[in-house]
């Protein structure tokens, strides 16, 4: 279902079929996000996270990444870029940095043994790497946007309202998709009021990347632009919508740290009080601008605003003169 918005609350639109998605490498996707009436530009770029538990036991899920000018993207890229080449890394992936896997195998004593735990001396090369890495994103004028939710929070408002299936979707990631959208939306029609840009004068648009993830993605398009029909003064300023790999698109990694930090953060805020934030996300902060946080009861609140816009909807379209086009051939 499509989020609606009022008054700054975030309502939804239903996921549809599976459609063909706009696939773009980073050196396209800057030129065709934008239309040629846009007098300037902002990309948002976005990733989805799951922590990282490997059963049916997983508690959070965000979507996370930064808003910015293109100016301070086409900065930030090419320092993602010199930092990659001097680590000598395909790409900087915040999971496998964690727990040295993947590209970050060159990292332990020994590659061949992945499956053993991080040595003290391990765990500092990983560490600082990690350090450097924020360092760079935190250096550009961007910043960060998420959205999570609690999953067995999410598991339990579908089981105890039936009604809250077609609003929330049986999948996490199109409600805090369109939550993401909506503040990004809700940021740059902002700008575009302070500077008196007249209504569809097109001046500030925002583009939005996101990481290609599958059978969500896929269905990701079509919500875009329901989201759209559904929220009018929001999309005022929305443009295009690509995936994009992150192998492809660097920037994309500069997302998936946040989206991984973001997930973190909360899933031990709320399971393991007695831990310390982490120094990663303690210095994301200083370039964040907002984080939504699904749990029970604001997940309820979304269902019953929603459900209470379409009555309110199907009524209207009832309404004698309302809907004059039906029974017409």
């Amino acid at each position: 279902m499509v989020l609606a918005i009022v008054n700054d609350y975030i309502g939804l639109t239903r996921p549809p079929k599976r459609i063909n998605m706009n696939r773009a490498g980073r050196r396209d996707l800057m030129g065709i996000c934008f239309p040629q009436s846009c007098k300037n530009g902002t990309l948002a770029v976005f990733a989805g996270r799951f922590d990282e538990s490997y059963d049916e036991n997983q508690k959070v899920f965000a979507v996370g990444g930064y808003l910015g000018r293109n100016e301070d993207w086409l900065e930030l890229e090419p320092n993602i870029q010199q930092f990659l080449d001097k680590h000598n890394l395909r790409y900087f992936k915040a999971s496998e940095c964690e727990f040295g896997r993947g590209e970050f195998l060159q990292l332990r004593d020994n590659p061949n043994e992945p499956n053993l735990p991080l040595t003290p001396a391990e765990k500092t090369r990983l560490k600082a790497t990690k350090t450097e890495f924020v360092s760079i994103t935190n250096s550009c004028n961007i910043w960060g946007i998420g959205a999570t939710v609690l999953l067995e929070h999410f598991k339990s408002v579908l089981l105890e309202k039936p009604q809250a299936s077609p609003v929330l979707s049986e999948h996490p990631y199109f409600l805090c998709f369109q939550a993401v959208i909506a503040e990004v939306a809700a940021q740059v029609n902002e700008v575009n009021h302070k500077l008196n840009f007249p209504r569809g004068s097109r001046a500030e648009m925002v583009a939005f990347v996101f990481d290609e993830n599958g059978e969500p993605s896929g269905k990701a398009k079509e919500i875009y632009d329901g989201f759209q029909l559904k929220n009018p003064d929001s999309s005022e300023c929305m443009g295009s919508l690509s995936y994009a790999s992150d192998l492809k698109f660097v920037l994309l990694q500069a997302a998936d740290n946040f989206a991984y930090e973001t997930m973190k953060g909360l899933l031990n805020s709320r399971y393991d009080k007695g831990r310390v934030e982490r120094k990663a996300m303690t210095r994301l902060k200083e370039k964040t601008w907002k984080i939504y946080v699904f749990d029970k009861p604001s997940l309820e609140m979304v269902v019953e605003h929603n459900l209470r816009r379409e009555a309110i909807e199907a009524t209207v379209l009832d309404q004698p003169g309302k809907n004059a086009f039906r029974g017409q051939s």
